[in-house]
């Protein structure tokens, strides 16, 4: 069924001249012949502009609308409710709804077309803001960051054209956060681009509080959507004239300057508001009204994230800190620490553990502690260590262990169970230490006991013996007598005077007075003493002294005592000679000054010059000879060459005499 309309012309143009509804007539041959006022509404041109120009040259998309449209209009002589995408005489797209009919004259030939047409575009924004706002929203209430949910806005907002303000206020009502999300328009991109980028930059740099706005204000009143139909009225007065003015450049048209103001919760409070500005109407409040829910939600879920984030942050550093000062801890005690799972299968153990024994943590790993069994310790021992800890208890106790190296030696050990909140064994912790020098100590100073006892109670016994003598007056013994009472006494002070001296350098009790010395004065006075001796006189000396003075810088009651120890020493075990010098060294730019004294005596061997030193020690030759020391004199010597900042050397061969070189650094004068 074909639908024509016939009209004479000048009828045609008053009905399409009076009618509300934008009307063109299109003749047969493309002109266009008829453009009313309501066509002038919807596409910018007036009457003049366009009647007898081709509508190919008024709109450039024509052809392609010819091409499929028109077809259908040949076929079928009306179009009913179509939409397209057509120009504007400004440039910019709009959509237009429109229907279309063929004219015919009395023959029935097609004399032109006849187009009702209306702006749609507002609709279609309407509908493409609320899917695009949908779409956003979907997005963003997931996000757990501010800066991800604004860059998805500006993402999937940006080509509505539409922009963006989110002001973010605190409890008091004050600015906490603007940020600016400005869309596309049509037109100029790489202008507007440079536009945007600059009217950004200064919004962001301009300063005002959230209680500066009026559309806070009025949002705070009613919590209600606001349609604004244009926002530069509503800019803050303390925002800088120019750059009001420059928003008014960017908003060019007085439609892009309309807005809504919704606002932005939490838990129930106002603390902000979201204005959309651009080609708006009040029937996008509704889209963006639900788009502000969403996106109140989404602000609110981030920062709750953000707060989760910056206490697990928080928390992680604590415990990074703690993990490192117990790091810190283990890695710098003497005590040795080893970590085992609740199988005794080895976790950790620290620097110390690891010196100790000599493995490394990564050859123990996995491995139980049972490596370091000795049949030393007895299996009664052990059956009772294992006992105590499976049954939850703690262990304390000694253990002989063996070294990576296969070395012994006695270790002090504590050994606990830790538990989990079941209640089951979780892991096992050991703190231990090599307490092989403090037994040996033990051992020498049980020893030294019962050495003192006999040297003491041994010049004790000869003065009460030869004072009972000197009682019964016998003349010719009294000068033999006196002797042996001067040599016992002598001994017995000797001893008396180190175990002193030993005590006070044990609880730190020397009060120092240096004072440079000549350190020849100090040996001429030594080598007078003991030369008076009666021990002596056997004894051939030799010295060799600087004719200059050896200057050091020393205690000089100090330094007496260690040579005189060490003088000792020499005439205790020499033969029949002892050679005495004064000699000097340099070593690494140091100038050091030495007292040098070599006996011809049993000589020391190796392994017995490593503990010459320790307290207590006695050597071979003591015990052989059934000397009266007891062990601590070179060990005095020595503590107190440290003590004043020098050395003691000891060079020795088994039968063949020692030496030992009393070192000190030569002093200025």
């Amino acid at each position: 069924m074909e639908t024509a309309v016939s009209h004479s012309p000048i009828d045609l143009a008053q009905i399409i001249e009076l009618s509300p509804v934008a009307l063109i007539l299109i003749g047969s041959d493309g002109y266009i012949q008829i453009w009313n006022r309501g066509a002038a509404a919807v596409f910018g041109y007036e009457a003049h502009e366009v009647v007898g120009r081709s509508v190919y040259d008024v709109f450039s998309n024509m052809g392609e609308i010819a091409a499929t449209a028109g077809q259908q209009l040949l076929a079928d002589s009306v179009l009913v409710r179509q939409e397209l995408q057509m120009q504007h005489k400004t440039g910019r797209t709009i959509q237009v709804g429109y229907s279309a009919a063929l004219v015919r004259d009395a023959d029935g030939a097609v004399t032109g077309t006849i187009v009702a047409c209306s702006d749609v575009t507002q609709r279609y924004r309407s509908t493409e803001i609320l899917r695009a706002l949908e779409d956003a929203s979907k997005h963003v209430l997931s996000m757990r960051s501010w800066d991800d949910i604004f860059h998805t806005i500006t993402e999937r907002l940006r080509r509505l054209g539409l922009h963006f303000v989110v002001m973010l206020a605190d409890d008091a009502q004050q600015q906490l956060n603007v940020y600016y999300v400005l869309g596309g328009i049509e037109g100029d991109a790489e202008n507007y681009s440079d536009l945007a980028v600059e009217v950004k930059r200064r919004l962001v740099s301009s300063a005002y509080t959230f209680s500066e706005s009026q559309l806070s204000n009025q949002i705070r009143q009613d919590g209600k959507p606001i349609f604004i139909p244009d926002i530069l009225p509503h800019i803050p007065l303390s925002i800088p004239e120019d750059t009001r003015t420059l928003v008014g450049e960017f908003l060019d048209e007085p439609r892009n300057r309309k807005a809504i103001a919704a606002a932005l919760r939490r838990d129930d409070k106002i603390n902000g508001l979201l204005l959309t500005v651009g080609a708006l109407s009040e029937a996008d409040m509704p889209a963006i009204s639900a788009f502000t829910n969403h996106l109140s939600l989404a602000l609110a879920n981030a920062e709750l994230w953000q707060e989760l984030e910056a206490r697990v942050v928080q928390r992680t550093a604590q415990l990074s800190a703690q993990q490192e000062q117990l790091q810190t801890i283990l890695n710098n005690i003497d005590d040795a620490v080893i970590l085992t799972d609740a199988e005794e299968r080895i976790e950790f153990v620290n620097p110390a553990w690891e010196q100790l024994n000599g493995y490394t943590l990564a050859e123990v790993i996995g491995r139980t502690p049972r490596l370091l069994a000795s049949p030393e310790t007895s299996l009664n021992k052990l059956v009772d260590l294992r006992h105590h800890i499976h049954h939850g208890k703690a262990w304390t106790g000694e253990l002989v262990n063996l070294r990576k190296d296969k070395t012994l030696y006695d270790m002090w050990i504590h050994i606990a169970p830790v538990f989990e909140h079941t209640g089951q064994i979780r892991h096992f912790v050991g703190i231990g230490r090599d307490i092989t020098e403090e037994k040996s100590v033990a051992r020498a100073k049980e020893k030294f006991v019962q050495d003192m006892s006999h040297e003491l109670r041994t010049p004790l016994t000869n003065i009460k013996f030869y004072l009972s003598l000197l009682e019964k007056q016998s003349p010719n013994l009294e000068s033999r007598y006196m002797d042996t009472l001067k040599r016992e006494t002598d001994r017995l002070h000797l001893l008396m005077e180190n175990l002193l001296l030993l005590l006070r350098l044990d609880q730190g009790y020397m009060n120092l007075r240096l004072k440079v010395e000549d350190l020849k004065q100090t040996v001429e006075a030594i080598l007078e003493d003991y030369s008076s001796r009666p021990t002596s006189q056997h004894i051939l000396l030799s010295r060799t002294l600087p004719e200059t003075p050896a200057w050091v810088c020393v205690d000089n009651l100090l330094l007496s005592r260690a040579l005189g120890n060490i003088a000792n020493n020499a005439f205790n075990y020499a033969n029949s000679q002892i050679t005495l010098r004064i000699c000097q060294k340099n070593e690494n730019d140091v100038m050091w000054t030495g007292v040098s004294l070599t006996d011809d005596g049993p000589g020391i061997s190796p392994e017995e010059q490593a503990q010459i030193f320790k307290r207590f020690f006695r050597g071979a030759a003591s015990q052989n000879q059934q000397s009266s020391s007891a062990g601590i004199g070179l060990s005095i010597a020595h503590e107190i060459a440290t003590l004043l900042g020098g050395k003691i050397e000891c060079t020795s061969q088994t039968g063949q005499g020692s030496t030992f070189i009393f070192w000190l650094p030569t002093a200025s004068t």
